[in-house]
């Protein structure tokens, strides 16, 4: 079998040509109205994103996606992501790789998500990097003019660090 090398990057969120980059590629791959499935103009993205925290993953050195921190809660923090097409089988490596270089930072003790309760081929994902779905929020997520319920995911540093890694 072909070895894989799977490394992860930060990248500048206050550069606007960054975000931008991820922005075209999310229209690129079609996923625009599945990641940003309220407002997917550039402007919200852009009102998203700009300067928070953003991880780039790579698979051979070849960029597969993105991950994004923001509505910061004392030291807890949403996660959003997205891989590129092709690279989806990494998607859970790649996670842990994000979620431990995030947790080693001690910067936060718990990341959140809040997944559209319809949105079922995200859920193996969130189970597989660790996270526990807590609660579902009714009419949490606004997709495409229509609110869906949310679900509610939770991972703790120290569960993630003792039990996941």
């Amino acid at each position: 079998m072909k070895e894989v090398r799977l490394e992860i990057k930060i990248m500048d969120s206050h550069n606007k040509d960054n975000l931008f980059d991820i922005y075209a590629r999310l229209q690129e791959e079609r996923r625009l109205n599945i990641f940003l499935y309220s407002d997917n103009s550039l402007q919200n993205f852009f009102n998203l994103f700009h300067n928070q925290w953003i991880y780039i993953p790579y698979v051979n050195g070849e960029i597969a996606g993105f991950t994004a921190f923001n509505d910061f809660l004392g030291k807890n923090a949403f996660f959003h992501f997205c891989m590129w097409r092709g690279y989806e089988e990494f998607t859970v490596d790649l996670g842990k790789m994000i979620f431990e270089t995030v947790f080693a930072s001690d910067s936060l003790e718990n990341i959140l998500g809040l997944t559209p309760e319809n949105y079922k081929h995200v859920f193996p994902v969130l189970h597989g990097v660790g996270m526990k779905e807590i609660m579902t929020l009714e009419k949490a997520c606004l997709v495409h003019g229509k609110y869906r319920n949310g679900v509610v995911s939770k991972i703790n540093k120290n569960y993630f660090l003792s039990e996941v890694l």
